[in-house]
């Protein structure tokens, strides 16, 4: 028997379930089905104001209406299961690099500069491609921004730029596009040549960061340090909500700024915010109710302007009585939350600002024609700086890769259906997806590598009573696929099957590699055709014999090597690079790094193994 057709619950039932604030059957509703209800009972409350006599009255019930009405969709977005799980870094990871917040930010000071080039697409239009890009080592974890204000030449003349800050996108000498500045007309060979750009730098540097950190077990239960209380009064599968109070009872100084909410996983992983919701979402509903009852009395003429806005005002009122000193902050996040992880900034509640002028150095990195010879002596110098560290996900995770024991436990599995009114088109409504955790492998296997689709004889779906299901005979076209695998998702119709379908089976191929080969040459013992220069490294490909390229030609690959170079603490990040090219010889790639490197690394994909991954799951 075919499985029943896509039902819909009426929507006077579900407005009159959002409306009354019965949460147990609102729970019962789909997150869609809520968010519908409530688009519902706006268009009705508005059309149902509109009506009223008193325009002063209808134009206060109105804008209460629209208030609530986004408050409650954001509450709603709050509430809801994340369709994806995103993992991120600590914000205030940079920290751990240096001895203190004063070497951290003389760091990133350092990491600030300039280089123009010759090839920026965005420029095409108004420099012949010509134009200059602001690098930065890190995102600054603190408050702050930087004015740009003019780009000195070196004969002493000076380019102005834009007043980004007041929205300005264009000088007299220079246009901001996306990434990029480019000059408002070309540049010959023969004018001045920039040196450096002139800049403050603005922030608000904390005095101390105090680390707090909560699991289920501590709902209600408050942590007390230097002087602040920080309370965790909620925390669910994928959110958590806090109160933070001076601890002597006064009201706290600090802002929401000044808190960094976080999350991790039970392994570990820094899950991704999704919302932030500053409101206390039973706020948000007390409203809803209160304006269900103003707009019934309004319609029967029982209403006057100045009762509304007293009733109004009396239920605000008690919002903050409720709230007393604390501040408030709710969050949710991209996965399941283990632990909340809350840093609180203090000292900088005092607008304590830092200001600093700042002379960023230009360096132009334009690669040469090709040529038969390059002089290897010849490419751009930059100054050596305080070191900044990588980050990067395949460098700082765990694994090489995952085996079979290891995906088992380690591959996360989500679920989610859309709507078929939402996109007609649909095909498959119903889909699995199969995120893959970060491993070192990723510099080499991209998502789209990753998994192959399983062949159809290794998807097996079942009913409630663990019946292998088949797929219903379309009357016009014959059978008609129920399942489709791409890039990282099964996708089906529950439709297209026998019986609803309760479960999914299926072996899915994963490409690995688990035998990467790490090269490491200390800089006295390199390689022939790779020299360090400072912060420079040069291979000459002429002369160094690589285990293995990647081809640069194909879609995802940005490099022939995964190249890194290392100090006494750790891999340093990369500034930039070029590669230029020999006619009818071999390329030279040249790569720039913050800080001084002592150890050449170049790893390698070794040999590949296709593991068999073993899905095994209850549908939704």
């Amino acid at each position: 028997m075919m499985a029943s057709k896509r039902t819909w619950l009426a929507i006077p039932v579900i407005s009159a379930v959002l409306a009354s604030g019965c949460t147990a059957e609102q729970e019962a509703l789909s997150m869609q089905q809520q968010v519908e209800a409530r688009m519902q009972l706006n268009n009705a409350r508005h059309e149902s104001i509109q009506q009223l006599e008193d325009p002063a009255l209808a134009q206060l019930l109105l804008s209460e209406e629209q208030n609530n009405y986004y408050w409650m969709l954001e509450t709603l977005a709050f509430n809801s299961k994340p369709y994806e799980i995103e993992f991120t870094q600590p914000q205030l990871q940079r920290l751990s690099d240096y001895p203190d917040i004063g070497a951290m930010t003389e760091a990133y000071l350092q990491s600030l500069l300039a280089l123009t080039g010759s090839d920026y697409g965005e420029c095409s239009l108004d420099s012949d491609r010509q134009g200059f890009r602001l690098h930065e080592g890190f995102a600054f974890p603190f408050p702050h921004h930087i004015e740009y204000s003019q780009m000195v030449l070196d004969n002493g003349e000076a380019l102005s730029l834009s007043d980004t800050g007041n929205g300005q996108q264009q000088s007299a000498d220079v246009i901001q596009r996306r990434d990029s500045y480019c000059f408002t007309a070309p540049r010959s060979e023969s004018e001045p040549k920039p040196v450096t750009v002139s800049a403050e730098f603005f922030a608000e540097l904390p005095q101390d960061v105090l680390e707090f950190e909560f699991s289920a077990a501590d709902v209600g239960k408050s942590i007390v340090q230097n002087g602040y209380k920080v309370t965790l009064v909620e925390l669910n599968e994928y959110s958590y909500v806090l109160e933070v109070n001076a601890a002597d009872g006064t009201t706290t100084a600090l802002q929401d700024e000044h808190v960094i909410a976080e999350a991790v996983t039970a392994d570990g992983q820094y899950i991704k915010k999704r919302v932030t919701n500053r409101q206390r979402g039973d706020n948000t509903e007390r409203v809803n109710v209160l304006l269900q009852d103003l707009i019934a009395r309004a319609k029967k003429g029982e209403l006057e302007l100045a009762e509304a806005r007293s009733e109004l005002a009396s239920l605000k009122e008690g919002f903050a009585e409720d709230q007393g000193t604390a501040l408030y902050s709710a969050h949710a996040f991209h996965g399941p939350v283990d632990k909340a992880r809350v840093t609180l900034l203090v000292g900088s509640e005092y607008n304590q600002e830092m200001q600093q002028d700042l002379d960023l150095p230009v360096y132009a990195f334009t690669p040469s024609a090709q040529t038969e010879e390059l002089n290897l002596d010849a490419f751009p110098e930059i100054a050596l700086t305080a070191p900044v560290y990588n980050h990067s996900t395949g460098v700082r995770a765990i694994d090489t890769d995952l085996d079979a024991q290891q995906m088992a436990t380690q591959i996360e599995i989500r679920q989610r259906r859309i709507a078929l009114h939402s996109d007609p088109s649909l095909t498959f409504p119903a889909q699995v997806f199969l995120y893959y955790p970060q491993v070192q492998s990723d510099l080499f296997i991209n998502i789209f590598e990753r998994y192959k689709a399983p062949a159809a004889s290794d998807v097996q779906f079942f009913d409630e009573q663990g019946t292998p299901l088949t797929v219903e005979a379309d009357d016009d076209s014959g059978n008609k696929a129920a399942f489709h695998f791409t890039v990282s998702r099964l996708e089906y119709d529950p439709d297209r099957f026998s019986a609803k379908p309760a479960r999914l089976k299926a072996i899915i191929p994963v490409l690995t590699a688990p035998d990467m080969i790490k090269d490491s040459y200390p800089k006295e013992q390199l390689p022939a055709g790779v020299r360090l220069n400072g912060n420079q490294l040069i291979i000459d490909y002429a002369e160094f014999e690589a285990r293995e390229m990647e081809d640069i030609s194909s879609r995802f690959v940005e490099r022939r090597n995964q190249v890194f170079v290392k100090d006494s603490q750790g891999y340093l990040a990369e500034i930039d690079n070029m590669t230029l090219s020999r006619q009818n010889g071999q390329p030279v790639d040249v790569y720039y790094f913050y800080g001084e490197p002592e150890i050449f690394e170049v790893w390698y994909r070794g040999e590949t193994t296709e593991v068999p991954f073993a899905l095994d799951i209850g549908l939704e």
